[in-house]
């Protein structure tokens, strides 16, 4: 940048200078000349200048990043509109269906709910949500049928339960969370026909979020067959452990405690 070119050639003055000083072995004399040149070139450093000219740019830089956020925010809204996917702006960050939309600087980071899904670089609003359809397809795609999925979740109850993850008939979420990504494997025929690690079947906590929303927003809610998944959200100290199911109306469910009756 141009408004630093002097500034920069003075520092290097300065630094040359003091490396000079720093390895010097020569006479007392000679040491005393480059000393005196260090202080020289201190001298030729305008150190408040200097900093003004970075405070100056750093406010231009800031600007032109915010704008271009906003710009990229207006072309998602445009775009979320049009193809006729709810969208919500909050102060620092947009929801998109059942994704929130979070910014710094040319990055963008994906969330279901309270859990991160992915993060990428993307300056066009179109592109985002381009991802997050291909996203949200993706989802949709590995959802199991709904008794299926229950199943699954009884089958994780029965391990977490052997494992002493159980407390009077409820497990926390994130306590439950490994025990349902590992029932989830055996409804994968490549993984009953030869469990390996090329037939396992990433399963994320953001992925768990969105489809117990999923489960529960169908039009019979958490019941299936009989029993129903109930849960309880979390108290003012275990806040951190509970998580945030995604929510498209505007109400999420922050859930800690989960259980079968």
């Amino acid at each position: 940048m141009s408004e630093l070119t002097g500034h920069v050639k003075q520092l290097e003055k300065v630094v040359e200078a003091l490396k000079k000083v720093d390895k010097a072995t020569s006479s007392e004399g000679d040491v005393l000349n480059l000393l005196t040149a260090a202080l020289s070139a201190l001298d030729g450093l305008d150190v408040p200048l200097a900093r003004q000219a970075v405070v100056d740019l750093q406010a231009l830089a800031r600007e032109a990043v915010e704008q271009q956020v906003a710009t990229r925010r207006q072309d998602l809204e445009h775009a979320a509109r049009a193809a006729g996917l709810t969208y919500r702006r909050l102060s620092k960050s947009d929801k998109v269906a059942a994704f929130g939309v979070d910014y710094s600087n040319r990055k963008v980071k994906l969330t279901v709910g309270s859990e991160e899904l992915m993060s990428f670089e993307e300056t066009s609003g179109s592109k985002v949500l381009e991802r997050i359809v291909a996203e949200r397809d993706r989802l949709n795609a590995g959802l199991l049928p709904r008794e299926q999925f229950f199943r699954v979740l009884k089958g994780a109850f029965a391990m977490a339960r052997a494992d002493g993850k159980v407390s009077d008939g409820k497990a926390k979420i994130r306590d439950l969370f490994p025990y349902i990504a590992a029932a989830r494997q055996l409804t994968s025929d490549a993984f009953r026909k030869k469990p390996t690690a090329k037939s396992y079947v990433d399963y994320s906590m953001a992925m768990l979020a969105y489809e117990l929303s999923r489960f529960g927003e169908h039009q019979q809610g958490w019941a299936c067959g009989g029993e129903r998944i109930s849960n309880q959200g979390p108290a003012m100290a275990t806040q951190h452990e509970a998580v945030m199911l995604p929510d498209t109306a505007g109400n999420p469910v922050q859930v800690l405690w989960v259980w079968i009756a």
